[in-house]
Parts: C-alpha cells; sequence; structure tokens
C-alpha cells in the first residue's frame, strides 16, 4: 500500500516524530491532504496528524 492509495481506513505506520522517535502506529485515518493524515492513534488513544514525509512504512492495519 503506498501513502497515495491511503483514504478512509485503518493503517499501521512506522512514524518518526519530531523529536526524532521511531514508532509503530495504528490509525484510523479520518482525513488526508497532501502533507499529512489526520486520525485515531491507538497507541496514543487520541485524534493525532502525521506528516506524510515522516511516514517511513505504511501498510494495511489488522482487523481485529
Amino acid at each position: 500500500m503506498s501513502i497515495e492509495q491511503i483514504k478512509w481506513s485503518t493503517v499501521e505506520l512506522i512514524y518518526l516524530s519530531m523529536t526524532g522517535e521511531i514508532t509503530k502506529r495504528t490509525v484510523n485515518i479520518f482525513s488526508k491532504s497532501d502533507k499529512e493524515i489526520t486520525g485515531y492513534c491507538h497507541m496514543r488513544g487520541d485524534i493525532r496528524t502525521f506528516i506524510m514525509d515522516q511516514i517511513l512504512a505504511v501498510q494495511p492495519g489488522r482487523t481485529e
């Protein structure tokens, strides 16, 4: 799955934070623009915005 294919779905991201921390996130995406995606981050338990250039990898999320 590429970043361009992301729509309204659940994805798993490998994300590089502004502080340089690399984390794996499961995100329910609410919106997407050319520069960022916004969605519910299961790791943080809150709505978060992710900068596209800082997403290192993405794959479809697992359904439970």
